[in-house]
């Protein structure tokens, strides 16, 4: 059976899961895709001169004995008979639908990640306006050289945009030194607590670690402020916005700037 071939060149070396589909002749077929010269006419019985590879027809006199290096296997006369055409097409469906699943998935996980990395940004500046004008008790400082010492809990996005911004940076002459913490028991040399989303199930215990200290804790997720915590980050539609609890902020004995205030939703501490 001789016409033109239906199985593109390039798939020829590719497809080798199809060998055990090829029936007797499979392993001629793969070499002939591979390149190896087909055997003499004279050498085959004649009842070999045809066979069925597993759906495809296969007239052999038509193999050239020398393949060429650009495409050895295109050259074979193959016919597919319909089923295996059918098989042949529904794999290739299948297999660009998972390309296409796969690539998307990929593209989404990343714009995730590059809307995670920029919302951090956005709120490594909102905290250092926070810095700015919240007022720390005198005993919070050693001297007037003192650092702004912000410690993070969090994961690798967070410290990545915070370690990035806060490099070199001052505030009221004071320049800031950023740490990253594991344990609630090491907030004690903290001004600034900030815990992230992805440790955000720990944010009451690193609240209560903080409490009685002069503190400013910050956090993400949902209540944070209505628990105990000074600021709370929440989001408006896309904008990023903050409450702010006075009583928790009084508690921590820092005084924040009515510039400050304006911009914040005021929140109470919810009853324990």
């Amino acid at each position: 059976m001789s016409g033109t071939p239906l199985l593109p060149p390039v798939l020829c070396g590719v497809h080798t899961s199809l060998a055990p589909n090829l029936g007797k002749d499979g392993r001629e077929f793969l070499r002939t895709c591979f390149k190896v010269n087909w055997p003499e006419a004279d050498q085959r019985p004649a009842e070999e001169s045809s066979a069925d590879l597993g759906g495809y027809e296969v007239d052999r006199a038509n193999f050239r004995e020398e393949m060429e290096p650009s495409g050895g296997c295109a050259k074979a006369n193959l016919a597919p008979t319909a089923d295996s055409q059918a098989r042949f097409w529904a794999n290739i469906r299948v297999a660009l639908l998972a390309s296409l699943l796969w690539f998307t998935a990929l593209a989404s996980n990343a714009a995730i990640a590059a809307d995670s990395g920029k919302e951090y940004w956005v709120k490594a500046a909102f905290i250092l306006n926070f810095a700015s004008l919240i007022e720390w008790p005198a005993e919070s400082f050693d001297s007037s050289e003192d650092p702004i010492v912000i410690c993070h809990v969090g994961g690798s996005q967070a410290k990545s945009a915070f370690d990035t911004a806060y490099s070199g940076r001052m505030v009221e002459r004071r320049p800031i030194e950023i740490r990253h913490l594991s344990r609630a028991g090491r907030v004690s040399d903290c001004h600034i607590l900030i815990i992230t989303a992805e440790r955000g199930k720990q944010a009451r215990e690193f609240i209560a670690a903080a409490a009685g200290k002069s503190i400013l804790t910050i956090g993400e997720t949902e209540n944070f402020a209505r628990s105990g915590g000074v600021i709370g980050f929440y989001r408006d539609g896309p904008k990023t916005r903050f409450e702010v609890n006075l009583r928790a902020a009084e508690s921590a004995k820092l005084r924040i700037s009515s510039r400050l205030l304006q911009l914040a939703r005021l929140v109470p501490s919810e009853d324990k």
